[in-house]
């Protein structure tokens, strides 16, 4: 590198600065910078991001638990016609011979799928994304009747989140970046969305939600091995005292906005059930 590029000076602090200068102007370029180690060598990768559009949704569906998902690409808006029809899997992936698993996983998506299970009400999660374009949609155990005692049950739903731009990884790195969104939200979120192969299942009966005023989520704090992605857990670990709910605010306060801040928490907490 020193030979080829004579701007790489021999120094680490320069090198270091340089890297660090162009990871930026990757950033504002759509350019994403990774790097890695392997036995004590330092790689980097660079790899150009394909901004979403929101007519091009990628999924996959089938009838079938494993068989036939037929590669798709379709409006976001358009999405409640598959969760609410009758009898469909679908998964935010596509597969190598539409037959879904791991190993047949392409890469490349550009919405994450959450599973709120009994953990968090819908006002709730509505009330906490509104600054991002969402959806949600209800499953068949959304609210469900105990028949012994009568009691109506939690809210049971689906988040689908479309991504500012359109990601490519592998099964080892798409499960830390799921993990750190997961990590990030401030309500529980089932484990199970951190594997690529996983699918979820229509309901006919689903109630969906919309939020198109919100900007898309940018994903590139949550990539693994990226500064950006060190940034965030280094934010996270000086917040570690506080809960997921309480960190997504503290981290959104700054000058000039904390009574608005602290009117949205306290509705939050209202919404989650606390009494006054």
């Amino acid at each position: 590198m020193n030979e080829a590029l004579p701007f790489y000076k021999a120094g680490n602090q320069a090198r270091n600065e340089l890297m660090t200068l162009a990871t930026a102007w990757g950033y504002k370029n759509n350019i994403m910078i990774k790097k890695t180690f392997a036995e004590g060598i330092e790689f980097f990768s660079g790899e150009t991001l394909a901004e979403t559009d929101l007519s091009q949704m990628i999924f996959s569906c089938s009838t079938d638990f494993a068989s036939d998902y037929e590669p798709q690409r379709q409006p976001f808006d358009q999405l409640h016609n598959l969760t609410g029809a009758p009898g469909w899997h679908w998964a935010n992936h596509q597969f190598e011979g539409q037959h879904r698993r791991g190993d047949n996983v392409i890469q490349g998506f550009n919405m994450i799928v959450l599973d709120v299970d009994g953990t968090a009400s819908r006002d709730l999660v509505h009330e906490m994304l509104q600054d991002f374009t969402f959806m949600t949609y209800t499953t068949k155990r959304h609210r469900m009747v105990d028949e012994a005692t009568r009691r109506v049950g939690p809210d049971r739903f689906r988040v689908v989140i479309p991504m500012q731009y359109e990601l490519h990884l592998d099964k080892t790195d798409y499960q830390q970046f799921m993990n750190n969104v997961m990590e990030w939200l401030p309500f529980d979120i089932d484990e199970g969305a951190n594997q690529r192969e996983r699918k979820w299942l229509s309901n006919p009966d689903s109630e969906h939600h919309y939020n198109m005023q919100g900007a898309l989520l940018d994903p590139i704090r949550f990539i693994p091995k990226t500064s950006r992605n060190l940034s965030h857990q280094k934010q996270m670990t000086e917040l570690k005292d506080l809960n997921n709910l309480e960190r997504w605010f503290a981290e959104r306060m700054a000058m000039g906005n904390r009574n608005n801040q602290m009117i949205r928490f306290a509705m939050a907490l209202s919404d989650s059930g606390m009494l006054y």
